[in-house]
């Protein structure tokens, strides 16, 4: 069984926007190519969810947050008293754990912005959450192509 990480972060603008984000990956990814000349090997989770209505993110700023899409049937559940959220769908689930111990500065303030949306981002091939360059991995693998992301509607914990 593959090992999921989630980590939180926020972004500010120069207008004084925040948005808050989550983005999750697995240890180890599940990656396809076909064997056409010059293909390239994707990640089948970014392929995946681009097919069911997920964007590419190339950069993580206030402002191209807010235009990504809401694809239909995902919401996020959380947080709970023990620092849980889980991210799915009616009949599977992307992520169900914590977001560590302690939430970015301004967490809350992103998430009241957002007007009740968090900016979910799923990360393929290549991306560790564990660096401690994670900022600067996470914009080179925005770059690449490496990251889909969508406006999912959040709610309370049912616990």
């Amino acid at each position: 069984m593959r090992a999921v990480r989630a980590v939180a972060e926020v972004v500010h603008d120069r207008a004084g926007g925040t948005a808050s984000l989550v983005t999750i990956a697995a240890d180890v990814p599940r990656l396809a190519r076909d064997d056409h000349p010059g293909a390239e090997v994707v990640s089948v989770e970014v392929a995946e969810l681009l097919g069911r209505g997920w964007a590419l993110l190339s950069a993580a700023s206030v402002q191209a947050v807010g235009r990504l899409p809401c694809p239909a049937g995902w919401s996020v559940r959380g947080l709970d008293v023990r620092g849980r959220i889980v991210i799915g769908t009616g009949v599977e689930v992307l992520y169900d754990g914590d977001l560590g111990p302690d939430l970015p500065a301004y967490w809350s303030a992103g998430l009241a912005a957002q007007g009740g949306y968090l900016i979910v981002c799923v990360a393929g091939d290549g991306v560790d959450l564990t660096r401690t360059d994670l900022v600067d991995h996470l914009a080179w693998a925005r770059g690449r192509g490496q990251v889909v992301a969508a406006r999912v509607p959040m709610f309370p914990a049912s616990d």
